[in-house]
């Protein structure tokens, strides 16, 4: 998939969900070009549409499972009600917050809600299945990717040129999941 198309399609559903004007913080690992260059693009996409990006959270993705829980803590206690939407550029940031959002009382489908630029993990989507804690992830069509690796493997082995197929992103919501009866299509 194209990285800035997902964190664009993240934030067009934060702006979407907060009526045009949410106030969001931003997670992402600047010890990754990518990560900075997906956040760049969900901040860039929230201001343009008329939302607040609250602030700017670089922490490093290998230590979120100690490090979010004490910063859900600080957020809530910095922002307040005025911290509608998290966005993250992978669903680990999601995986530690919600102890800390519901030590502080917030309520699984509550504010600020959660959205992902890019992942689509189980853990994320038992998450939104169950409204806890976390709204939508902007998934990778994995089983789609496996099979254009496969051509794309055939054809660097017949000669061939690269295809330069882009895949699609796809915004997994619980109305989706529903529908889908089954997460493994993303």
């Amino acid at each position: 998939t194209d990285a800035m198309t997902v964190s664009t399609t993240a934030a067009n559903w934060a702006l979407k969900d907060g009526g045009g004007k949410p106030g969001v913080v931003i997670f992402t690992d600047s010890t990754y070009t990518i990560a900075i260059l997906k956040a760049a693009k969900l901040k860039e996409v929230i201001e343009a549409g008329g939302g607040t990006v609250l602030q700017w959270v670089d922490t490093p993705i290998a230590e979120t499972s100690t490090r979010m829980g004490p910063l859900t803590t600080t957020l809530l206690q910095t922002h307040g009600a005025k911290w509608t939407h998290s966005l993250a550029i992978n669903d680990l940031y999601f995986d530690f917050m919600g102890p800390s959002l519901a030590a502080a009382g917030v309520a699984g489908d509550a504010n600020p809600k959660a959205g992902s630029a890019g992942d689509g993990s189980e853990a994320a989507f038992q998450r939104i299945r169950a409204n806890e804690y976390q709204a939508v992830t902007v998934a990778e069509p994995l089983n789609l990717q496996g099979w254009q690796l496969v051509d794309e493997l055939n054809r660097a082995i017949s000669g061939q040129a690269c295809s330069g197929y882009i895949t699609s992103p796809a915004l997994v919501t619980q109305e989706g999941l529903k529908a889908s009866g089954d997460s493994n299509q993303f």
